[in-house]
């Protein structure tokens, strides 16, 4: 069998995807809470797209906070960030001559993000980019972004056997210094 021990593995693939998601998801949940917590209205973000869902009513008929709807919301919030960080881990992980670009992930995790907002919008839950505002849905998903590609990218750099015994390997000693070199 032909494999390259430099290559991620399927398990640092997935441990990359989830942990990505879960991390965006994180981030975009604190930053809506900070936003309702702002306006005196804890939770109130992800009661509003938990009721608008699973009940069907209209982001205006929304008044109190239920915290069922926010589980609800949150558990499917975790679960559409984490098929993102999938996709993106598995892209990322592809091999290629040019290596593995920061910047070009965040871009390509925002650019599903918006789709995934976009299409929300239009199929699951017309009008509430505008109800919650879409310059905060782009702040959310710019962060989450971000963070999503930065813990991609290191997970993915740092995965496979060659990389792991590189950085277990004893550092040299520093000319001048006291150290006494310590063989196994």
């Amino acid at each position: 069998m032909d494999t390259d021990i430099d290559a991620p593995q399927r398990s640092d693939i997935t441990y990359a995807a989830v942990f990505a998601g879960a991390l965006g998801s994180a981030a975009v949940a604190l930053l809506f809470l900070g936003m309702d917590g702002f306006r005196g209205d804890i939770l109130y973000t992800p009661s509003l797209l938990g009721s608008v869902l699973a009940l069907g009513v209209s982001p205006s008929e929304v008044a109190p906070v239920r915290l069922d709807m926010v589980a609800l919301y949150s558990v499917l919030h975790l679960f559409a960030f984490t098929s993102v960080g999938a996709v993106a881990s598995l892209v990322h992980a592809m091999p290629t001559r040019e290596g593995r670009s920061l910047p070009a992930l965040a871009g390509g995790i925002m650019a599903i993000l918006g789709l995934g907002v976009v299409l929300t919008d239009a199929v699951l839950l017309p009008g509430i980019a505008q109800n919650i505002g879409v310059v905060p849905l782009l702040l959310a998903n710019a962060l989450a972004a971000a963070i999503m590609a930065w813990f991609i990218h290191t997970t993915l750099q740092q995965s496979g056997w060659g990389r792991l015994a590189s950085t277990m390997a004893p550092a040299p000693p520093v000319a001048g210094s006291s150290a006494i070199p310590v063989t196994p």
